[in-house]
Formats: C-alpha cells, structure tokens, sequence
C-alpha cells in the first residue's frame, strides 16, 4: 500500500484536534539511509477520567509515503473500549485513502478562461518544436506555451530528458506543475500515485494557473484532452 500521505504530514497537534484526544505524542522516527523509515505515536484518550492509551506503528517510503499503518491497543486488546479503537482506526483508514480534505480553492474568471480554451484541443494536426529541438509539441501545448508566456516550463522537461528515470519511462510520462506561495513545484510521474521521476522547484513564477497536468509520450508533449 502507497498513500499520498507523507510522513511530515502525521502530527501529532492534528490528531488531538481532530480526535479530541487527552495528549498524542511521537514516540519515535527512524530514517534510514535511503531516507525510508518507521516511526510511532502514542494516542491517549480520557474516558471516565481515565486514560486510554492507543499507539500506531507504520513505515514510509523513499519518497516519505505512507507505505504502512496499524493501529493497536497499548497493551492487551480491552474490548471495554472497541468503541474508541473503532473510531481512531476510521480516520487514519479515511486519511490514508483520501488523504487530508483541504478545501479548494475556486479558479479565478481568468483561469476558468484559460482552462477552457485548452479543453477545446482535442487533436491536433501541426507539431512545434521545443527551444532545443529534442520535444515536439502539439497545438494545444503551444498554445499553452505562447498564451501563458511559459517558455521556461518546457525548457524544464526539455533539460531533463536525459536522466535515466526520464528514459526509461518515455512511453508515457505525467507532468505537473503546481504554484504554491508565488513559487512553482514541477514533477513528473510514470503515472498517477506512483514515485516521483524527477522534482524542480523555483522560488518564484508568473505561470497563471494553480495548478496544470500534461502528458508526455516518446519525445511528444500534449494536453490531457488530446492524448
């Protein structure tokens, strides 16, 4: 199992407000030499003016995911309190398969604009070279290229095509970029929730979308709805 939950994202202020939880507590993180690791939290509920303890124990991966969760009581099982144990263990199976649900931000006329202009390539019959001739683009990337005046994100896939991760997985690459705080995060994906290829992030970006996913295959770069 491989959530989209990383390990900086179990804290452990989060579960005693979301839980209302007496105290929660990290009991331990290892990392590993390949940056993977385990750790646990200890999970003190009041009931009763009593303390109920509970731990979770998991390992994360190379990339910081969540690759393993359980949940248990510390100590022997204590059917007395399953129905605490039935609780804890509903909301860290939801965030694991859902993640944490932060709200969306809504997309701005403009954006809402954009996006639907590039909806409407479905197809396309003229390629366009990237700036150093090793990617072609379809009409709806250039478009995205020329409109967004982002040249620079292009240049960016372009200049890591010969990275091994990049070369092995041509056939079919997912590309994002992501804007966060007026800073940019690229990535790229063999696929939806898979490990991470190759990241670049920038401090600063004029790029007009929140967010935006294209796809790559063999040396050709093209938009969703013309794959």
């Amino acid at each position: 199992m491989i959530t989209q939950i990383k390990i900086n994202e179990l804290k452990g202020t989060r579960f005693k407000k979301d839980l209302g939880l007496l105290r929660a507590i990290k009991s331990y993180q290892n990392k590993h030499k390949d940056q993977s690791g385990n750790f646990g939290f200890t999970l003190i509920i009041e009931k009763d003016k009593k303390e109920v303890w509970f731990r979770i124990d998991g390992d994360y991966n190379i990339n910081q995911q969540i690759t393993k969760l359980n949940l248990s009581f510390y100590g022997s099982y204590d059917p007395e309190h399953e129905k605490e144990y039935n609780k804890l263990s509903s909301y860290f199976q939801d965030i694991l398969k859902n993640g944490y649900n932060t709200p969306k931000q809504e997309n701005t006329p403009i954006q809402e604009a954009i996006l639907s202009e590039l909806e409407g390539f479905t197809g396309t019959q003229d390629y366009y070279k990237s700036t150093f001739g090793k990617l072609k683009l379809t009409e709806g990337m250039n478009f995205l290229r020329n409109n967004l005046n982002c040249y620079w994100l292009i240049d960016i896939v372009e200049s890591v095509q010969h990275l091994n991760k990049i070369q092995e997985n041509k056939e079919f690459i997912l590309w994002k970029i992501e804007v966060k705080d007026g800073g940019f995060i690229v990535n790229s994906r063999s696929d939806t929730n898979t490990p991470i290829l190759y990241e670049q992030k920038g401090g600063y970006t004029d790029f007009s979308l929140k967010e935006f996913e294209f796809y790559q295959v063999g040396d050709v770069l093209l938009l969703k709805s013309e794959y």
